[in-house]
C-alpha cells in the first residue's frame, strides 16, 4: 500500500499526480465544511445544546473541522512536493 500511494502521488510515475493531490485537497475541504456542520449538530441531536456552551461547541468544531482535514490534505502535498526534488 505505501509503494501505491507513493507512486499514485510521484509525478516521474503518474502523470495526474498533480490533478491527484489537487483533487484530494479540494475533497479535504468539502469534508472541513461536513465536520463544522457535523460536530454542531450532533450535540444538538443528542439534546446538549445549551447557551452555556454553543461558544465553546462552535470554536472547537471549527478548529476540529480545520485541523483534520488540513492533516489529511497535508499527506499527498507533501508526498508530490518531496518527489519533485
Amino acid at each position: 500500500l505505501h509503494t501505491i500511494v507513493m507512486n499514485f502521488f510521484n509525478p516521474a510515475e503518474n502523470s495526474l499526480a498533480l490533478v491527484a493531490a489537487i483533487g484530494y485537497a479540494v475533497a479535504m475541504l468539502a469534508l472541513g465544511f461536513h465536520l463544522w456542520h457535523g460536530f454542531q449538530s450532533a450535540w444538538q441531536s443528542l439534546g446538549l445544546r445549551h447557551p452555556k456552551y454553543s461558544k465553546l461547541v462552535k470554536v472547537f468544531g471549527v478548529l476540529m473541522s480545520v485541523v483534520v482535514p488540513a492533516a489529511f490534505a497535508a499527506i499527498p502535498v507533501y508526498l508530490f512536493v518531496a518527489s519533485m526534488g
